[in-house]
């Protein structure tokens, strides 16, 4: 039976459904699955399916957007089932995100970011129009494990 709720999970994100996810997730708390089996057996499977699909050239910058808003309702339903419970999700990272200063648009900053958080990265923004000559001493004080 949850292999069944997994799978309607990872379609949720594939099919960019964020009402889908946040129910789908509201669900599995209701009938006691694991906040971080749902996560990672569902969406997390969903997310991965449509990176690839991405690389191939199968899904557009659109499907990206779509499958993160998705996953961001599901791990707002589930992180505070996580946190009642004591648990925590395992981090892939931190990774710090900025527009460049002079760039006319900071949508590559926000698109990262929106895919990187939910699944399971911890992301620092340093904003929109951001000096490079001072990546050096920001990421020294920051320490993230990547910089972008």
């Amino acid at each position: 039976m949850a292999d069944d709720l997994f799978q309607e999970m990872a379609s949720s994100i594939t099919e960019g459904d964020p009402e889908a996810a946040g129910a789908l997730a509201k669900r599995a708390i209701a009938e006691g699955v694991d906040p971080l089996e749902a996560i990672n057996k569902g969406f997390v499977v969903g997310m991965k399916q449509v990176g690839e699909s991405f690389g191939c050239g199968e899904a557009y910058l659109p499907d990206l957007v779509l499958a993160g808003e998705a996953m961001k309702a599901a791990v707002a339903v589930l992180d505070p089932e996580l946190a009642r419970r004591g648990q925590q999700r395992e981090t892939a990272g931190e990774v710090v995100i900025g527009t460049v200063k002079g760039d006319i648009h900071d949508i590559g900053k926000t698109l990262v970011g929106t895919c990187l958080r939910p699944a399971g990265s911890r992301c620092m923004t340093w904003g929109w129009m951001f000096r490079p000559s001072a990546s050096p001493t920001r990421r020294a004080k920051s320490r993230p494990s990547s910089s972008g």
